[in-house]
């Protein structure tokens, strides 16, 4: 199957101490997380963040408008060179690559095969483009932090601070 067939709604893993009733409690774990060792304390590391979801608003029935995800990759500045030139070679070896406009790894367009990534039509193609991008991922040496609000019961907390979720999902991963 495809590696991001259903992520849309995977739950990821959970602390086994939280309480399934109250979601918020729980800690998601990032699968293939790569265990490294931690870094020199006078080494500096690069966050790179994105988010899924919108801080604003939120609705009880759409998981996509309930919850706002923060995924930080850290690196230290070598690791993170050589992770680019690494992820550019997988995208000029399996995609239809223009140096010009080089694809961006977005999850809808790698999915429904859209843009450069209309080549993984072909299965062939489709099995090494994620068979590269796994190895990449395993041989990345990075810290992945996630951090996943409940926007429903993040507004029910009057005395949170920060009381914007993309502020609170920042400072809980820094």
């Amino acid at each position: 199957a495809d590696i991001l067939d259903g992520l849309g709604d995977l739950h990821l893993g959970c602390d086994p101490s939280c309480d399934p009733r109250r979601e918020e409690t729980c800690a998601v774990m990032v699968p293939q997380a790569v265990e490294n060792p931690r870094p020199d304390s006078d080494q500096r590391v690069q966050l790179y963040l994105d988010e899924s979801g919108s801080h604003k608003g939120w609705s009880e029935h759409e998981v996509g408008k309930r919850y706002l995800g923060l995924l930080g990759v850290g690196f230290v500045p070598e690791g993170y060179k050589r992770f680019c030139a690494s992820l550019e070679k997988v995208k000029q070896d399996h995609l239809a690559f223009d140096p010009a406009n080089p694809p961006v790894l977005h999850r809808e367009d790698i999915l429904y095969k859209r843009g450069a990534f209309r080549v993984l039509h072909d299965e062939t193609k489709r099995r090494s483009f994620d068979r590269a991008l796994l190895d990449l991922v395993d041989s990345t040496n990075c810290r992945i932090i996630a951090v996943v609000v409940d926007k429903m019961h993040h507004a029910s907390c009057k005395s949170r601070r920060p009381s914007d979720p993309y502020h609170y999902a920042f400072l809980m991963m820094l």
